[in-house]
Protein backbone atom coordinates (compact mmCIF):
# COMPACT_ATOMS: atom_id res chain seq x y z
CA UNK A 1 0.00 0.00 0.00
CA UNK A 2 1.26 3.48 -0.87
CA UNK A 3 0.14 6.66 0.85
CA UNK A 4 1.12 10.16 -0.21
CA UNK A 5 1.95 13.38 1.57
CA UNK A 6 0.54 16.45 -0.11
CA UNK A 7 -1.31 19.24 1.64
CA UNK A 8 -4.89 19.65 0.50
CA UNK A 9 -6.92 22.65 1.46
CA UNK A 10 -10.09 23.44 -0.35
CA UNK A 11 -7.18 24.57 -2.37
CA UNK A 12 -3.80 22.91 -2.64
CA UNK A 13 -1.18 24.43 -0.39
CA UNK A 14 1.79 22.82 -2.05
CA UNK A 15 1.89 24.33 -5.57
CA UNK A 16 1.73 22.16 -8.65
CA UNK A 17 4.57 22.33 -11.18
CA UNK A 18 3.67 25.25 -13.40
CA UNK A 19 4.45 26.33 -16.93
CA UNK A 20 6.13 29.71 -17.39
CA UNK A 21 4.85 32.38 -19.76
CA UNK A 22 7.19 35.34 -19.45
CA UNK A 23 6.85 38.87 -20.80
CA UNK A 24 9.94 39.75 -22.81
CA UNK A 25 9.55 43.44 -21.94
CA UNK A 26 9.49 43.03 -18.14
CA UNK A 27 12.93 44.50 -17.62
CA UNK A 28 11.89 47.77 -19.27
CA UNK A 29 9.44 48.57 -16.46
CA UNK A 30 10.34 51.98 -15.08
CA UNK A 31 13.69 51.18 -13.45
CA UNK A 32 14.81 54.74 -14.27
CA UNK A 33 11.76 56.51 -12.85
CA UNK A 34 12.66 59.30 -10.45
CA UNK A 35 10.88 62.19 -8.82
CA UNK A 36 7.22 62.56 -7.92
CA UNK A 37 5.99 60.49 -10.91
CA UNK A 38 7.91 57.35 -9.90
CA UNK A 39 5.60 54.33 -9.88
CA UNK A 40 5.20 52.18 -6.81
CA UNK A 41 5.94 48.47 -6.92
CA UNK A 42 2.19 47.83 -6.74
CA UNK A 43 1.59 49.99 -9.80
CA UNK A 44 4.44 48.32 -11.73
CA UNK A 45 3.08 44.89 -10.78
CA UNK A 46 -0.54 45.72 -11.57
CA UNK A 47 0.27 47.23 -14.96
CA UNK A 48 2.18 44.03 -15.77
CA UNK A 49 -0.78 41.92 -14.60
CA UNK A 50 -3.19 43.87 -16.76
CA UNK A 51 -0.92 43.61 -19.81
CA UNK A 52 -0.49 39.85 -19.43
CA UNK A 53 -4.19 39.28 -18.91
CA UNK A 54 -4.99 41.24 -22.10
CA UNK A 55 -2.81 38.76 -23.97
CA UNK A 56 -3.79 35.36 -22.58
CA UNK A 57 -6.97 35.60 -20.45
CA UNK A 58 -9.93 33.63 -21.83
CA UNK A 59 -12.27 36.56 -21.12
CA UNK A 60 -9.83 39.29 -22.15
CA UNK A 61 -12.62 41.21 -23.86
CA UNK A 62 -14.18 41.81 -20.41
CA UNK A 63 -11.10 43.35 -18.78
CA UNK A 64 -11.58 46.95 -17.59
CA UNK A 65 -9.85 49.50 -19.82
CA UNK A 66 -8.57 51.72 -16.99
CA UNK A 67 -8.41 49.81 -13.70
CA UNK A 68 -7.08 51.17 -10.42
CA UNK A 69 -3.39 50.23 -10.40
CA UNK A 70 -2.83 51.50 -6.83
CA UNK A 71 -4.38 48.44 -5.14
CA UNK A 72 -2.33 45.61 -3.69
CA UNK A 73 -1.70 43.02 -6.47
CA UNK A 74 -3.96 40.30 -5.06
CA UNK A 75 -6.92 42.68 -4.74
CA UNK A 76 -6.20 44.17 -8.15
CA UNK A 77 -6.08 40.75 -9.84
CA UNK A 78 -9.38 39.66 -8.33
CA UNK A 79 -10.98 42.98 -9.24
CA UNK A 80 -10.37 42.54 -12.98
CA UNK A 81 -11.58 38.93 -13.27
CA UNK A 82 -14.70 38.10 -15.25
CA UNK A 83 -17.81 37.22 -13.26
CA UNK A 84 -17.70 33.91 -15.16
CA UNK A 85 -14.28 33.08 -13.73
CA UNK A 86 -14.17 30.98 -10.56
CA UNK A 87 -10.71 29.51 -10.99
CA UNK A 88 -7.97 32.01 -11.91
CA UNK A 89 -5.60 32.94 -9.12
CA UNK A 90 -2.49 34.89 -8.18
CA UNK A 91 0.23 33.91 -5.71
CA UNK A 92 3.71 34.98 -4.64
CA UNK A 93 6.49 33.82 -6.96
CA UNK A 94 8.38 31.65 -4.50
CA UNK A 95 11.49 31.64 -6.69
CA UNK A 96 11.85 35.30 -5.63
CA UNK A 97 10.91 34.84 -1.98
CA UNK A 98 11.84 32.55 0.89
CA UNK A 99 11.63 28.85 0.09
CA UNK A 100 8.69 27.03 1.58
CA UNK A 101 8.89 23.75 3.42
CA UNK A 102 7.71 21.98 0.26
CA UNK A 103 10.62 23.42 -1.70
CA UNK A 104 13.08 21.85 0.76
CA UNK A 105 11.52 18.41 0.34
CA UNK A 106 9.85 18.34 3.77
CA UNK A 107 6.28 17.10 3.99
CA UNK A 108 3.91 16.68 6.88
CA UNK A 109 2.94 13.10 6.00
CA UNK A 110 -0.80 13.36 5.41
CA UNK A 111 -3.47 14.74 3.09
CA UNK A 112 -6.55 16.63 4.17
CA UNK A 113 -9.55 18.61 3.02
CA UNK A 114 -10.42 21.84 4.83
CA UNK A 115 -14.17 22.01 5.30
CA UNK A 116 -16.79 23.71 7.37
CA UNK A 117 -18.31 21.48 10.05
CA UNK A 118 -20.54 21.76 13.12
CA UNK A 119 -19.23 20.81 16.55
CA UNK A 120 -22.56 19.13 17.29
CA UNK A 121 -25.75 18.62 15.32
CA UNK A 122 -27.29 21.32 17.56
CA UNK A 123 -24.62 23.99 16.87
CA UNK A 124 -25.97 26.96 14.92
CA UNK A 125 -22.78 28.29 13.27
CA UNK A 126 -20.03 26.29 11.59
CA UNK A 127 -16.37 25.88 12.47
CA UNK A 128 -13.51 25.16 10.04
CA UNK A 129 -11.44 22.00 10.23
CA UNK A 130 -9.07 19.76 8.31
CA UNK A 131 -10.59 16.36 7.49
CA UNK A 132 -7.72 13.88 7.23
CA UNK A 133 -8.08 11.84 4.02
CA UNK A 134 -4.89 9.74 4.17
CA UNK A 135 -1.79 9.33 6.33
CA UNK A 136 1.51 7.95 5.07
CA UNK A 137 2.37 4.91 7.16
CA UNK A 138 6.11 5.65 7.47
CA UNK A 139 5.49 9.26 8.54
CA UNK A 140 5.87 10.83 11.95
CA UNK A 141 2.20 11.82 11.68
CA UNK A 142 1.19 8.15 11.54
CA UNK A 143 3.50 7.24 14.43
CA UNK A 144 1.96 10.01 16.56
CA UNK A 145 -1.58 8.71 16.01
CA UNK A 146 -3.01 10.72 13.11
CA UNK A 147 -5.48 8.65 11.08
CA UNK A 148 -7.77 8.98 8.08
CA UNK A 149 -11.18 10.29 9.11
CA UNK A 150 -10.03 12.40 12.05
CA UNK A 151 -10.87 16.12 12.11
CA UNK A 152 -8.08 18.56 12.97
CA UNK A 153 -9.55 21.60 14.71
CA UNK A 154 -6.38 23.29 16.05
CA UNK A 155 -2.81 23.66 14.78
CA UNK A 156 -0.19 24.69 17.36
CA UNK A 157 -3.08 25.58 19.69
CA UNK A 158 -4.57 27.97 17.10
CA UNK A 159 -8.19 27.41 16.13
CA UNK A 160 -8.64 26.81 12.39
CA UNK A 161 -10.78 29.49 10.79
CA UNK A 162 -11.91 30.47 7.32
CA UNK A 163 -9.29 33.23 7.34
CA UNK A 164 -6.19 31.38 8.54
CA UNK A 165 -6.63 27.86 7.15
CA UNK A 166 -4.41 28.48 4.12
CA UNK A 167 -1.40 29.33 6.27
CA UNK A 168 -1.40 27.12 9.37
CA UNK A 169 0.48 24.18 7.83
CA UNK A 170 2.38 26.10 5.15
CA UNK A 171 5.59 26.80 7.06
CA UNK A 172 7.44 25.07 9.86
CA UNK A 173 9.20 21.83 10.68
CA UNK A 174 6.86 20.54 13.38
CA UNK A 175 3.21 20.94 14.32
CA UNK A 176 1.02 20.11 17.28
CA UNK A 177 -2.42 18.99 16.13
CA UNK A 178 -5.62 18.87 18.15
CA UNK A 179 -8.11 16.41 16.63
CA UNK A 180 -11.39 14.65 17.02
CA UNK A 181 -10.06 11.09 17.14
CA UNK A 182 -11.82 8.04 15.72
CA UNK A 183 -13.91 7.78 18.87
CA UNK A 184 -15.04 11.38 18.43
CA UNK A 185 -13.06 12.60 21.44
CA UNK A 186 -11.01 15.79 21.42
CA UNK A 187 -7.31 14.96 21.92
CA UNK A 188 -4.01 16.74 21.25
CA UNK A 189 -1.40 14.58 19.55
CA UNK A 190 2.33 14.79 20.30
CA UNK A 191 4.20 17.22 18.03
CA UNK A 192 4.47 15.94 14.46
CA UNK A 193 7.69 16.52 12.50
CA UNK A 194 7.83 17.09 8.77
CA UNK A 195 9.87 14.42 6.99
CA UNK A 196 11.73 14.08 3.70
CA UNK A 197 9.06 11.74 2.32
CA UNK A 198 7.86 10.82 -1.13
CA UNK A 199 5.16 13.11 -2.44
CA UNK A 200 3.73 10.69 -4.97
CA UNK A 201 0.16 11.40 -6.08
CA UNK A 202 -0.47 7.64 -6.03
CA UNK A 203 -2.09 7.28 -2.63
CA UNK A 204 -3.11 3.63 -2.92
CA UNK A 205 -2.87 0.87 -5.53
CA UNK A 206 -3.87 -2.78 -5.43
CA UNK A 207 -5.02 -5.68 -7.55
CA UNK A 208 -8.06 -7.23 -5.87
CA UNK A 209 -9.63 -10.60 -6.62
CA UNK A 210 -13.36 -10.63 -6.00
CA UNK A 211 -15.45 -13.59 -7.18
CA UNK A 212 -12.45 -14.69 -9.30
CA UNK A 213 -12.40 -11.27 -11.04
CA UNK A 214 -9.06 -9.43 -11.09
CA UNK A 215 -9.73 -5.75 -10.38
CA UNK A 216 -7.16 -2.97 -10.53
CA UNK A 217 -7.75 -0.17 -8.01
CA UNK A 218 -5.85 3.12 -8.05
CA UNK A 219 -6.35 6.14 -5.77
CA UNK A 220 -4.76 9.08 -7.57
CA UNK A 221 -4.77 12.51 -5.91
CA UNK A 222 -3.26 14.93 -8.43
CA UNK A 223 -1.98 15.07 -12.00
CA UNK A 224 1.52 15.98 -10.84
CA UNK A 225 4.47 15.24 -13.12
CA UNK A 226 7.34 14.98 -10.67
CA UNK A 227 9.24 16.29 -7.70
CA UNK A 228 10.60 19.65 -8.86
CA UNK A 229 9.00 23.04 -9.52
CA UNK A 230 9.99 23.61 -13.14
CA UNK A 231 7.95 20.91 -14.88
CA UNK A 232 11.07 19.15 -16.20
CA UNK A 233 10.89 16.14 -13.92
CA UNK A 234 8.51 13.28 -14.85
CA UNK A 235 9.18 10.93 -11.93
CA UNK A 236 5.54 10.62 -10.91
CA UNK A 237 4.31 10.18 -14.49
CA UNK A 238 6.75 7.28 -14.90
CA UNK A 239 5.62 5.83 -11.57
CA UNK A 240 1.99 6.10 -12.68
CA UNK A 241 2.64 4.18 -15.90
CA UNK A 242 4.70 1.53 -14.07
CA UNK A 243 2.03 1.11 -11.38
CA UNK A 244 -0.65 0.45 -13.99
CA UNK A 245 1.65 -1.86 -16.00
CA UNK A 246 2.51 -3.86 -12.86
CA UNK A 247 -1.17 -4.60 -12.30
CA UNK A 248 -0.93 -6.97 -15.22
CA UNK A 249 -3.89 -8.36 -17.08
CA UNK A 250 -6.72 -7.03 -14.90
CA UNK A 251 -10.28 -7.61 -16.04
CA UNK A 252 -11.75 -4.48 -14.42
CA UNK A 253 -10.30 -1.15 -13.35
CA UNK A 254 -11.42 1.38 -10.72
CA UNK A 255 -9.82 4.82 -10.95
CA UNK A 256 -10.40 6.78 -7.74
CA UNK A 257 -10.21 10.56 -8.30
CA UNK A 258 -12.39 11.53 -5.32
CA UNK A 259 -9.86 14.07 -3.96
CA UNK A 260 -8.14 14.97 -7.23
CA UNK A 261 -8.43 18.69 -8.15
CA UNK A 262 -6.42 18.42 -11.38
CA UNK A 263 -2.92 19.20 -12.58
CA UNK A 264 -0.98 18.77 -15.80
CA UNK A 265 -2.95 18.07 -18.95
CA UNK A 266 -0.03 16.00 -20.27
CA UNK A 267 -0.33 13.66 -17.27
CA UNK A 268 -4.07 13.32 -17.91
CA UNK A 269 -3.29 12.35 -21.52
CA UNK A 270 -0.83 9.70 -20.28
CA UNK A 271 -3.43 8.22 -17.93
CA UNK A 272 -6.26 8.39 -20.47
CA UNK A 273 -4.04 6.66 -23.04
CA UNK A 274 -3.61 3.70 -20.68
CA UNK A 275 -7.35 3.45 -20.02
CA UNK A 276 -8.93 4.07 -23.45
CA UNK A 277 -10.19 0.98 -25.31
CA UNK A 278 -8.43 0.17 -28.62
CA UNK A 279 -6.00 3.04 -28.32
CA UNK A 280 -5.08 4.92 -31.47
CA UNK A 281 -2.70 7.88 -31.59
CA UNK A 282 -4.88 9.31 -34.35
CA UNK A 283 -7.77 9.79 -31.92
CA UNK A 284 -8.27 13.04 -30.03
CA UNK A 285 -8.52 12.97 -26.24
CA UNK A 286 -9.37 16.67 -25.71
CA UNK A 287 -9.31 19.94 -27.63
CA UNK A 288 -8.88 23.52 -26.37
CA UNK A 289 -10.21 26.93 -27.40
CA UNK A 290 -8.52 30.27 -26.54
CA UNK A 291 -9.27 33.95 -26.86
CA UNK A 292 -8.79 35.18 -30.44
CA UNK A 293 -5.54 37.09 -29.80
CA UNK A 294 -3.80 34.28 -27.91
CA UNK A 295 -5.31 31.55 -30.09
CA UNK A 296 -4.19 33.21 -33.32
CA UNK A 297 -0.67 33.75 -31.98
CA UNK A 298 -0.40 30.10 -30.91
CA UNK A 299 -1.71 28.85 -34.23
CA UNK A 300 0.75 31.07 -36.10
CA UNK A 301 3.66 29.80 -34.02
CA UNK A 302 2.78 26.10 -33.72
CA UNK A 303 0.32 25.29 -36.53
CA UNK A 304 -3.40 24.55 -36.80
CA UNK A 305 -3.30 21.22 -34.94
CA UNK A 306 -1.93 22.74 -31.77
CA UNK A 307 -5.29 22.79 -29.99
CA UNK A 308 -5.91 19.03 -30.25
CA UNK A 309 -4.36 16.56 -27.78
CA UNK A 310 -4.14 12.96 -28.99
CA UNK A 311 -3.72 9.67 -27.19
CA UNK A 312 -0.09 8.55 -26.93
CA UNK A 313 1.96 5.36 -26.81
CA UNK A 314 4.86 6.87 -24.85
CA UNK A 315 4.40 9.02 -21.72
CA UNK A 316 4.97 12.72 -22.40
CA UNK A 317 8.57 13.85 -21.81
CA UNK A 318 9.83 10.29 -21.17
CA UNK A 319 10.76 7.04 -22.91
CA UNK A 320 8.26 5.10 -20.80
CA UNK A 321 5.76 2.99 -22.72
CA UNK A 322 2.13 3.55 -21.80
CA UNK A 323 0.42 0.23 -20.93
CA UNK A 324 -2.73 -0.93 -22.70
CA UNK A 325 -5.41 -2.23 -20.36
CA UNK A 326 -7.89 -3.02 -23.17
CA UNK A 327 -10.84 -2.51 -20.83
CA UNK A 328 -14.41 -3.28 -21.75
CA UNK A 329 -15.58 -0.89 -19.03
CA UNK A 330 -14.06 1.60 -16.62
CA UNK A 331 -15.18 2.76 -13.18
CA UNK A 332 -14.21 6.31 -12.15
CA UNK A 333 -14.87 7.48 -8.59
CA UNK A 334 -15.28 11.25 -8.64
CA UNK A 335 -16.92 13.63 -6.20
CA UNK A 336 -17.52 17.28 -5.38
CA UNK A 337 -13.75 17.49 -4.77
CA UNK A 338 -12.85 16.23 -8.28
CA UNK A 339 -12.16 18.87 -10.89
CA UNK A 340 -10.40 20.04 -14.00
CA UNK A 341 -8.03 17.32 -15.30
CA UNK A 342 -10.10 14.75 -13.36
CA UNK A 343 -13.23 15.90 -15.17
CA UNK A 344 -11.31 15.87 -18.48
CA UNK A 345 -10.61 12.17 -17.92
CA UNK A 346 -14.34 11.43 -17.67
CA UNK A 347 -15.42 13.75 -20.48
CA UNK A 348 -12.49 12.92 -22.77
CA UNK A 349 -12.84 9.14 -22.44
CA UNK A 350 -16.63 9.01 -22.69
CA UNK A 351 -16.76 9.01 -26.53
CA UNK A 352 -14.57 5.90 -26.60
CA UNK A 353 -16.64 3.87 -24.16
CA UNK A 354 -19.52 2.81 -26.40
CA UNK A 355 -20.43 -0.11 -28.63
CA UNK A 356 -20.24 -2.56 -25.74
CA UNK A 357 -17.78 -0.62 -23.58
CA UNK A 358 -19.01 1.53 -20.70
CA UNK A 359 -17.62 4.20 -18.39
CA UNK A 360 -19.35 4.42 -15.00
CA UNK A 361 -18.92 7.54 -12.87
CA UNK A 362 -19.53 6.68 -9.21
CA UNK A 363 -19.87 9.30 -6.49
CA UNK A 364 -21.13 12.86 -6.68
CA UNK A 365 -21.50 15.71 -9.15
CA UNK A 366 -18.03 17.10 -9.82
CA UNK A 367 -16.84 20.71 -9.47
CA UNK A 368 -17.51 21.82 -13.06
CA UNK A 369 -14.22 23.16 -14.43
CA UNK A 370 -13.96 22.71 -18.20
CA UNK A 371 -11.10 25.21 -18.35
CA UNK A 372 -7.30 25.23 -18.38
CA UNK A 373 -4.65 27.69 -17.23
CA UNK A 374 -0.99 28.57 -17.70
CA UNK A 375 1.55 30.10 -15.34
CA UNK A 376 2.64 33.65 -16.11
CA UNK A 377 5.86 34.89 -14.45
CA UNK A 378 7.90 38.06 -14.73
CA UNK A 379 11.66 38.52 -15.14
CA UNK A 380 11.42 41.87 -13.33
CA UNK A 381 12.72 41.42 -9.79
CA UNK A 382 10.28 44.09 -8.57
CA UNK A 383 7.35 41.86 -9.52
CA UNK A 384 7.05 39.24 -6.78
CA UNK A 385 3.84 37.64 -8.03
CA UNK A 386 2.94 34.98 -10.59
CA UNK A 387 -0.42 34.44 -12.27
CA UNK A 388 -2.45 31.36 -13.10
CA UNK A 389 -5.16 32.76 -15.39
CA UNK A 390 -7.78 30.68 -17.16
CA UNK A 391 -6.81 30.70 -20.85
CA UNK A 392 -8.88 28.00 -22.55
CA UNK A 393 -11.96 25.80 -22.53
CA UNK A 394 -11.59 22.04 -22.90
CA UNK A 395 -13.88 19.74 -24.93
CA UNK A 396 -13.76 16.08 -25.95
CA UNK A 397 -13.42 14.65 -29.45
CA UNK A 398 -17.11 15.25 -30.09
CA UNK A 399 -16.86 18.89 -29.10
CA UNK A 400 -18.68 18.18 -25.84
CA UNK A 401 -17.83 20.23 -22.77
CA UNK A 402 -19.49 23.12 -20.99
CA UNK A 403 -20.01 21.12 -17.80
CA UNK A 404 -19.79 24.22 -15.63
CA UNK A 405 -22.44 22.78 -13.31
CA UNK A 406 -20.36 19.64 -12.88
CA UNK A 407 -20.51 16.13 -14.31
CA UNK A 408 -23.31 14.11 -12.72
CA UNK A 409 -22.59 10.54 -11.57
CA UNK A 410 -24.10 7.45 -13.16
CA UNK A 411 -24.28 5.89 -9.70
CA UNK A 412 -24.66 8.25 -6.73
CA UNK A 413 -22.80 7.50 -3.50
CA UNK A 414 -21.24 9.56 -0.68
CA UNK A 415 -18.59 8.66 1.87
CA UNK A 416 -19.67 11.69 3.90
CA UNK A 417 -23.28 10.53 4.25
CA UNK A 418 -22.15 7.10 5.43
CA UNK A 419 -19.18 8.06 7.60
CA UNK A 420 -20.24 11.23 9.44
CA UNK A 421 -23.34 12.72 11.00
CA UNK A 422 -24.61 15.12 8.36
CA UNK A 423 -26.79 18.13 9.07
CA UNK A 424 -28.80 20.41 6.82
CA UNK A 425 -27.40 23.92 6.65
CA UNK A 426 -27.10 26.87 4.32
CA UNK A 427 -24.53 29.44 3.26
CA UNK A 428 -25.11 33.09 4.02
CA UNK A 429 -26.65 33.55 0.55
CA UNK A 430 -29.24 30.87 1.31
CA UNK A 431 -27.68 28.05 -0.71
CA UNK A 432 -28.55 24.79 1.02
CA UNK A 433 -25.85 22.22 1.79
CA UNK A 434 -25.29 19.14 3.93
CA UNK A 435 -22.35 19.45 6.31
CA UNK A 436 -20.59 17.03 8.71
CA UNK A 437 -20.99 17.36 12.45
CA UNK A 438 -18.35 16.08 14.85
CA UNK A 439 -21.00 14.96 17.32
CA UNK A 440 -22.79 12.61 17.43
CA UNK A 441 -19.77 10.72 16.09
CA UNK A 442 -20.52 7.76 13.81
CA UNK A 443 -17.04 6.49 12.99
CA UNK A 444 -15.26 8.70 10.47
CA UNK A 445 -13.88 7.54 7.11
CA UNK A 446 -13.17 3.88 6.38
CA UNK A 447 -9.59 3.15 5.25
CA UNK A 448 -8.91 3.42 1.53
CA UNK A 449 -8.77 0.00 -0.09
CA UNK A 450 -11.12 -1.61 2.40
CA UNK A 451 -13.99 -3.42 0.65
CA UNK A 452 -16.26 -1.73 3.22
CA UNK A 453 -15.19 1.78 2.18
CA UNK A 454 -18.46 3.20 0.76
CA UNK A 455 -17.39 4.37 -2.72
CA UNK A 456 -15.18 1.36 -3.41
CA UNK A 457 -17.92 -0.94 -2.10
CA UNK A 458 -20.37 0.49 -4.66
CA UNK A 459 -17.91 -0.11 -7.52
CA UNK A 460 -17.21 -3.67 -6.38
CA UNK A 461 -20.92 -4.43 -6.03
CA UNK A 462 -21.64 -3.18 -9.54
CA UNK A 463 -18.72 -5.15 -10.99
CA UNK A 464 -19.81 -8.38 -9.36
CA UNK A 465 -23.61 -8.08 -9.63
CA UNK A 466 -24.30 -5.54 -12.36
CA UNK A 467 -26.41 -3.41 -10.00
CA UNK A 468 -26.19 -1.48 -6.74
CA UNK A 469 -28.63 -1.81 -3.88
CA UNK A 470 -29.72 1.23 -1.88
CA UNK A 471 -27.13 1.80 0.82
CA UNK A 472 -28.20 2.50 4.35
CA UNK A 473 -27.01 5.92 5.53
CA UNK A 474 -25.66 5.67 9.07
CA UNK A 475 -25.82 9.37 9.84
CA UNK A 476 -28.34 10.98 12.15
CA UNK A 477 -29.87 13.75 10.01
CA UNK A 478 -30.94 17.13 11.34
CA UNK A 479 -33.60 18.73 9.19
CA UNK A 480 -33.58 22.36 10.34
CA UNK A 481 -32.21 25.06 8.03
CA UNK A 482 -31.32 27.67 10.67
CA UNK A 483 -27.74 26.45 10.75
CA UNK A 484 -25.29 28.72 8.96
CA UNK A 485 -21.99 27.75 7.34
CA UNK A 486 -19.42 30.34 6.33
CA UNK A 487 -17.51 29.66 3.09
CA UNK A 488 -13.74 29.36 3.28
CA UNK A 489 -12.03 32.30 1.62
CA UNK A 490 -10.86 32.47 -2.03
CA UNK A 491 -10.33 28.93 -3.29
CA UNK A 492 -9.67 29.41 -7.02
CA UNK A 493 -6.23 27.82 -6.98
CA UNK A 494 -7.42 24.42 -5.84
CA UNK A 495 -8.61 23.28 -9.25
CA UNK A 496 -6.11 22.94 -12.08
CA UNK A 497 -5.63 21.85 -15.66
CA UNK A 498 -2.20 23.13 -16.61
CA UNK A 499 -1.07 23.47 -20.22
CA UNK A 500 2.30 22.03 -21.25
CA UNK A 501 5.25 24.37 -21.50
CA UNK A 502 6.71 23.08 -24.78
CA UNK A 503 3.55 24.24 -26.54
CA UNK A 504 2.69 27.51 -24.90
CA UNK A 505 5.85 29.24 -23.75
CA UNK A 506 6.58 32.88 -24.53
CA UNK A 507 3.70 33.66 -26.94
CA UNK A 508 4.36 36.64 -29.22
Amino acid sequence: MKLRTIFYLLMLVTPFLFVSCSDKNDDDDDDDNTGPTEKTNNEITNEWIHDQMKRVYLWNDELPASPNYKQDPESFFKSILSSKDLFSWIEKDKSKTTKSRAATGKYIGFTYLPMGYFETDETEYSSAGFFVTSVQENSDAYDKGLRRGQIIYKVNNTEITGENYLDLLEEGSSFTLSVYNLEGKKVTLPAISANALTDSPIVYSEVMEVNDIKIGYLVYNSFTRGTDDDGKDFTYDIELMQTIANMGDVQEFILDLRYNPGGYLSTAIDLASALVPNRSTENIFVSEKYNKYFGDSLETKFGKGIFDSYFMNVAYGTNTQIPRLNLSRLYVIATANSASASEAIINGLNPYFGNGAQLYHIGETTVGKDQASITVKSTNEKILWQLQPIVSRVTNSKGEGNYTNGIKPDISASEWEECYTMVDAQYMDGTKVRVPAASPWVGGMVELGSPDEPLLAVALEHITTGAVKDRKVKSAISTGTKKRISPLKYEGSRYKTIIDEDRFKDPK
